[in-house]
C-alpha cells in the first residue's frame, strides 16, 4: 500500500472558510494516519510478546516433561533389574534346554558321522588297503580321496551327556 501525498502551495492566499475547512480535513486525515501507525505498532508490540510468552511456556512445559519422563523411567529401570524368582527359574530351565539340545545336537552329528565313516569301510576292498605304505586309496563309489589309516580306525570321539556324564 503506497501512500500518497499531495503538496498544497500558497495555503494563506485561500479565503479564511476554506482554509479552515480544509485544515480540517487534513487534521482528520493525518490523525487517522497516526492511529492506523500506533495501532500497526501496537499489534507487533503484541505479537512479539505473546510469542515471547508463548515459547516461554513450552520451554517449561518441556522441562517439566524431562522431569517425568526421567523420574518415570528410573522407576521402570529399576523395576526391570530386579528379577523375580519366576524369571531366575525359568533362565535356568532356557540355560538348561539349551545345553541339552546342543548335546543332544552334537550326539545325533557324531552317530551319523560313524554311521558314514562305517558305510565307507564296506565299501572299499580289503586287498585295495596298502597299510604298509600308507598311501591314500581312490574309492570310486564314494567319489574322494580317504587315507588308508583313517578306514581302519573306528570312530574315537564318545560324547558324554552334559546331565549325566555318561554317552
Amino acid at each position: 500500500m503506497t501512500a500518497h501525498s499531495t503538496r498544497i502551495v500558497r495555503v494563506k492566499i485561500l479565503p479564511p472558510g476554506l482554509r479552515y475547512d480544509l485544515e480540517e480535513v487534513v487534521r482528520r486525515i493525518q490523525t487517522y494516519a497516526r492511529y492506523k501507525q500506533w495501532k500497526r505498532k501496537v499489534v507487533t508490540c503484541q505479537r512479539l510478546a505473546r510469542g515471547f510468552l508463548a515459547r516461554f511456556r513450552l520451554r517449561r512445559r518441556h522441562a517439566a516433561a524431562r522431569v517425568l519422563q526421567k523420574w518415570w523411567r528410573s522407576r521402570l529401570r529399576e523395576w526391570y533389574d530386579q528379577d523375580t524368582e519366576f524369571e531366575i527359574e525359568r533362565r535356568k530351565i532356557v540355560k538348561l534346554q539349551a545345553n541339552y539340545r546342543g548335546w543332544s545336537t552334537r550326539k545325533r552329528c557324531h552317530l551319523q558321522g560313524a554311521e558314514k565313516q562305517q558305510g565307507r569301510e564296506e565299501l572299499v576292498p580289503d586287498s585295495a588297503i596298502n597299510e604298509a605304505s600308507g598311501q591314500k586309496v581312490v574309492v570310486e563309489d564314494a567319489g574322494k580321496d580317504i587315507d588308508s589309516q583313517s578306514l581302519q580306525q573306528p570312530a574315537t570321539n564318545p560324547l558324554q551327556s552334559p546331565l549325566s556324564g555318561s554317552p
